[in-house]
């Protein structure tokens, strides 16, 4: 009897063990969950103060919540609070370092701080992480744009674009990069391909057509 009382005892101590190390990343609170989707709701209405009281409740119930924390640094950035907002999502990351959302998070932050090498670490963190994010490509492209890269910025902007080729910002975006690395005519056909997929887009419409004239003086300059 005792050799197998033995196993099982062990056994139960590795459980133990195991729940005592990993088990805040295994169990979350059905109310946090809730309370962060209400949030999430608000905070996508425009609605910040509003949504920042549903992430607090969230991780007032569930304290190891760690989506909680970085979509109240999300918060904390729009209102132009970037320490507070780094705080919260570092907070995050300590409690779930694999949490994509949360390096990307940071790499905004980064990024509107004019951090922008930074910005590119944490974002490159994120695509380690979850690879295929288009968004997160968009975010490099922007990034490297600003450190006068155009060539990565294209790069990005075409790996976005093959994950999603009906998102008409990376197109514009491309146009810009183009412009920026004197591609004229690249930039028109990317700005007409955002304004196709956008056509109530006003400003998507006046640089197109801006580039339309352009180009075509290039062509016929007389």
């Amino acid at each position: 009897m005792a050799n197998k009382i033995i196993p099982l005892f062990v056994c139960l101590i590795g459980v133990a063990i195991f729940m005592s190390l990993f088990g805040k990343y295994l169990y979350v609170s059905n109310d946090a969950s809730k309370y962060n989707n209400q949030g999430i709701a608000l905070y996508n209405q425009g609605k910040n103060d509003e949504a920042l009281v549903y992430f607090k409740k969230s991780v007032e119930e569930d304290s190891n919540f760690a989506e909680g924390y970085t979509n109240m640094g999300l918060v904390f950035e729009a209102n132009g609070d970037y320490d507070s907002a780094l705080q919260y999502h570092k907070k995050a990351l300590e409690l779930k370092p694999t949490l994509a959302k949360a390096h990307e998070n940071v790499g905004l932050v980064y990024y509107n701080m004019g951090q922008y090498n930074e910005a590119l670490s944490k974002f490159n963190q994120s695509l380690t992480i979850k690879p295929g994010n288009h968004e997160t490509y968009n975010n490099l492209a922007l990034t490297y744009q600003k450190l006068g890269d155009n060539r990565n910025c294209i790069i990005n902007l075409m790996k976005a674009v093959e994950l999603d080729s009906e998102n008409s910002r990376y197109y514009y975006h491309m146009g810009n990069c183009y412009d920026g690395y004197g591609d004229a005519t690249k930039a028109m056909e990317n700005y007409g391909k955002a304004y196709s997929l956008e056509p109530g887009n006003s400003q998507y419409k006046r640089t197109y057509e801006i580039f339309q004239k352009k180009v075509a003086y290039q062509a016929n300059p007389f």
